[in-house]
């Protein structure tokens, strides 16, 4: 029988702590020597390619994204990099117009608002998370598992 894994709904049951880079082979595939498998990196195919993939139940190394999202080829990660830098600059320059807003009204310092708009930059637009291992063997598709509720 065949599976379909549908990238929303891609999970990990066990992560796998193994190092990419040590993994013999090049781009999207390499091979682990600890488990004697191959491992696919999604973010390199499109979304059709790591479907077909994951049907296979190969093991892969994905990113998801903060809003639960895997990253693929396909996905335009450079404009979504540019919207996330975009996105922190402006809070950097809300920041520093309202730090030099405070710091003439004689409220608080300059450098601990400045510090603070990095931190809400970082919470707004997190880097993507890493994540690698093989998805378990039944998946439930979003559609089907809203209507069993």
């Amino acid at each position: 029988m065949q599976r379909h894994v549908h990238l929303e709904v891609l999970d990990i049951a066990e992560p796998c702590a193994e190092d990419w880079d040590a993994m013999t082979g090049e781009g999207h595939r390499r091979h682990c020597g600890t488990c004697d498998r191959d491992v696919f990196d999604l973010s390199r195919l499109t979304a059709d390619e790591a479907e077909a993939l994951l049907a296979t139940g190969a093991c892969v190394r994905f990113y998801r994204r903060a809003d639960g999202t895997v990253t693929t080829k396909d996905c335009t990660p450079d404009r979504l990099a540019a919207a996330r830098a975009a996105a922190r600059r402006s809070l950097k320059i809300a920041a520093a117009a309202l730090a030099g807003v405070l710091t003439l009204a004689g409220g608080l310092g300059a450098a601990s608002v400045v510090g603070a708009s990095e931190w809400v930059a970082e919470k707004i637009a997190p880097e993507p998370v890493m994540m690698m291992g093989a998805p378990p063997m039944e998946q439930v598709p979003v559609g089907e598992a809203e209507e069993g509720q």
